[in-house]
């Protein structure tokens, strides 16, 4: 009995162990046997009962399906289910308590003892909560991935050997590949061979749990593209620190490096601005700059100057067209940018459509895509167009390539305008220079024209009187005479052609014969030319006349003709032409207006080197010349273009490359000026009486020549004094009719001793003139103080008689 009742008590232990066990779990728990009674329960069960409204205090033995009357038969089948097939079974059900909906899962495992089913036990577990919890995790999971996909950037996620695992969409975009071709590969196969050492390291850093820094490397893509790009990677590791995946951020920074670009592109065009010898160097610096962003194989530079309406070309390469010469705006392309101040990108249905339009006129090679960009200075004014063009079908400009050109568009505007005003501002300063220079000559010839002219004075007055007392039959002596003379008016000529680059001379008009004055320039015309070029004269016999001064009409043809002579180095023939014509309605000629009248037309023509058109309206500028340094100052056509510009009359120049030139000049006949000349060539010399004048001159030849000609030939009484304090003395002692003084004197000039006359000598304040060796609009100053005539010096016989008797026959 002890041994069965020390059985029957352990017996009892095992169970009552059991019992409080499953009494622990947090789950209800029962058993059934094969027929579905229930053979035990947990605590659980019971409180599950009264939670579901259901008070039982013993179940043992009765039907499940008794107890739970609301089970579906399809639990049932279940239930039948595992004690047939021996399988445990997992369901989930929604349980209603207390107006709560309570998710469970019912696990139901057969009881199997000697190899047959004896049973099945049953677990229910409330699994709301994990539920929810699994709902909020796949819900957190469906946001990452919708995250993920959508992300701007491409995002890798990496197992620790670096194979790619996952990637988004935007990765497949990035490499040019689809998802499936890219994950499962090592990322190294995507990255340039040059940064694998560089990517090596980075990844040995992640492993260890360190975060690089984001850094910057390329990648290779779909057909070999290298895309740039900035890597942002995060080491995930596990509870035991070691490394689980690699997550990346991968950035394309193609755009950002384009603009970087563009940017040192800009920086680079400033720095070619002052680096650039010249304009020139500064538009093959753009080209070169811009050939670094887009195709450039075709391209050119327009300006447009309003002031001349006129369009250039000043850089343009092109493999089909060659540069266009200047030209007045159409209806180009280049013009219609110029018009709109709008960019243009052309293709070719705009283009058909502008031209149907009549908006455009296409011009030279047709091309396949056009863009062009206007130029604009910093307030907006448009003087410019840049264009790339192109002949390919494989290379045709987008939106892309015009962003590109409007983004540096400004800076090289910027750079073209501070290049041109760098230009101006040189060439101003060699026009400063060269003015200081001659200026410096004018000073120089001011000083030495008083002594010049007095040598010529005393050269010309005397050939004159001698060639008053050479007999008339005495050809030989009067030919030589006449020489010296001619010889003495063309060197007092000279200095006034010297003086007229520094100031304005006083102009001394007279009735000029064109015909005249070529003829008796042939002979120095025929040396000036040389040997190796004939000079060809069409003169019309009677030709109308110019009232003008005839020195500056010399200067006009010498300048002309020396200009044909250097345009013909290797000889040739210059043609001289007079002409009379008649302009019965006024018109234009090559943009000159011409009016109605009579005019004596001078064509000087050659057949020399010619000159480009397009530099003919640059010809007549100062400092302008297209002749060698050294070989000009650039002067001559600037000071012919004034000349003729103050006489009223117009000059026209025809010339095109190896073709030779023309100019044409309209002088304005004297008959239609209808002025008279102050001075009448051919007066007689008018013969004094005796009367006694007194002549104040310093250089003793002069004033030698003076005496010789008042008292030897005109019938006068000379006096004479080398300066004003000698002639105040002779004045005390003698009374003369009239005073002829110098202007520039030592001990007293000629101003001073006029004051002093007027003071002391007042019945003479009407009686003194003065000769000057230079006139420097001197003569209205001059008569201001008191002067009754200013001559000039070297003087002629013919006029200096009649200023005299003028003045003279006044009292």
């Amino acid at each position: 009995m002890a041994t069965r009742k020390g059985e029957t008590d352990n017996g009892f232990a095992s169970k009552l162990v059991y019992q409080n066990t499953i009494d622990a779990i947090d789950s209800l728990i029962h058993m059934v046997d094969t027929e579905l009674k229930i053979t035990l329960v947990n605590q659980k069960f019971y409180q599950w009962n009264r939670q579901l409204g259901l008070e039982y205090k013993n179940v043992i033995g009765k039907d499940l399906f008794d107890i739970f009357s609301f089970l579906s038969k399809k639990v049932r089948q279940e239930y039948q289910q595992v004690l047939k097939t021996g399988e445990a079974m997992v369901t989930e059900e929604v349980t209603e308590i207390n107006n709560q909906k309570i998710r469970t899962e019912t696990k139901k495992i057969p009881i199997i003892e000697a190899d047959r089913i004896s049973g099945i036990v049953t677990l229910v577990t409330d699994i709301t909560s994990q539920k929810a919890y699994e709902g909020e995790l796949s819900s957190r999971e469906d946001k990452f991935r919708l995250l993920f996909e959508q992300s701007n950037d491409a995002l890798f996620l990496l197992n620790p050997d670096g194979i790619i695992i996952d990637c988004n969409q935007k990765t497949s975009d990035l490499l040019g590949f689809p998802k499936n071709k890219i994950i499962g590969k090592n990322y190294k196969i995507f990255v340039v061979d040059k940064y694998h050492e560089d990517s090596e390291e980075k990844f040995l850093q992640l492993k260890k749990g360190l975060k690089p820094l984001s850094y910057e490397k390329e990648f290779v893509g779909q057909g070999g593209k290298i895309i740039p790009v900035e890597i942002n990677p995060t080491s995930v590791l596990d509870r035991n620190k070691k490394l689980k995946w690699i997550y990346s951020v991968v950035r394309d920074i193609t755009e950002k490096k384009r603009n970087e670009q563009l940017q040192r592109s800009i920086f680079e065009i400033s720095e070619k601005t002052f680096t650039s010898k010249d304009l020139n160097q500064l538009y093959q610096a753009i080209h070169q700059i811009l050939g670094q962003h887009i195709n450039v194989k075709n391209f050119y530079i327009s300006l447009y100057d309003p002031k001349q309406e006129l369009l250039s070309f000043p850089y343009f390469v092109d493999e089909h067209d060659s540069t266009p010469a200047p030209k007045k705006p159409g209806k180009g392309l280049t013009e219609y940018v110029l018009r709109t101040e709008e960019p243009l990108l052309l293709t070719q249905e705009l283009s058909r459509e502008l031209e149907k339009k009549n908006q455009i006129e296409l011009i030279g090679t047709d091309c396949l895509s056009w863009l062009g960009i206007p130029l604009k200075t910093s307030t907006g004014k448009i003087f410019g167009v840049l264009v790339v063009q192109s002949y390919d079908k494989n290379v045709v400009y987008t939106q892309r390539e015009k962003d590109i050109l409007m983004f540096v568009s400004q800076q090289i505007a910027t750079a073209i305008e501070r290049k041109k005003t760098e230009k101006t501002l040189r060439e101003t300063e060699i026009q400063f220079h060269h003015l200081q220079k001659i200026e410096s000559i004018g000073t120089l010839v001011g000083a030495i024209a008083h002594d010049y002219n007095n040598v010529l004075t005393s050269i010309l007055g005397n050939a004159q009187l001698l060639e008053y007392m050479i007999p008339q039959e005495n050809i030989d002596l009067k030919k030589y005479s006449t020489a010296i003379i001619k010889a003495s008016e063309n060197a007092a000529g000279l200095v006034q052609q010297l003086l007229a680059f520094t100031r304005e001379e006083d102009q001394f008009l007279e009735i000029i014969n064109l015909n005249k004055i070529i003829n008796d320039w042939l002979e120095l015309l025929v040396q000036i030319v040389g040997d190796q070029v004939s000079i060809n004269l069409d003169l019309t016999p009677d030709i109308f006349s110019i009232h003008g001064n005839p020195e500056k009409i010399r200067q006009v043809i010498m300048n002309l003709v020396i200009n044909s002579r250097d345009a013909m180095p290797q000889g040739g023939t210059l043609s001289i032409e007079t002409s009379n014509i008649e302009v019965k309605i006024s018109k234009y000629i090559k943009n000159i207006h011409i009016k109605a009248g009579s005019y004596i037309k001078l064509v000087i023509k050659d057949n020399g080197i010619g000159i480009d058109e397009k530099f003919i309206d640059d010809i007549f500028k100062p400092f302008y010349s297209m002749k060698l340094q050294g070989k000009g100052t650039g002067l001559g056509l600037s000071i012919v273009k004034r000349i003729i510009d103050e006489m009223n009359a117009h000059i026209m120049v025809d010339s095109k490359t190896r073709q030779g030139t023309t100019v044409s000049i309209y002088f304005p006949s004297y008959e239609a000026q209808g002025k008279k000349p102050p001075i009448k060539k051919g007066m007689p010399v008018i013969q004094g009486l005796g009367e006694v004048i007194l002549l104040v001159e310093d250089d003793d030849e002069v004033r030698q020549m003076f005496k010789n000609l008042l008292e030897g030939h005109l019938g006068y009484l000379a006096l004479t004094a080398t300066n004003g304090r000698e002639a105040l003395e002779i004045l005390d002692k003698n009374r003369v009719s009239l005073v002829i003084t110098d202007l520039k004197m030592p001990d007293m000039d000629g101003i001073t001793l006029l004051k002093q006359i007027k003071k002391n000598h007042p019945y003479l304040k009407k009686k003194v003139i003065a000769i000057t060796a230079f006139s420097e609009n001197q003569e209205s100053y001059l008569t201001e103080l008191g002067f009754s005539e200013v001559i000039k010096k070297p003087i002629k016989v013919e006029g200096f008689s009649a200023t005299i008797s003028k003045i003279l026959g006044s009292q």
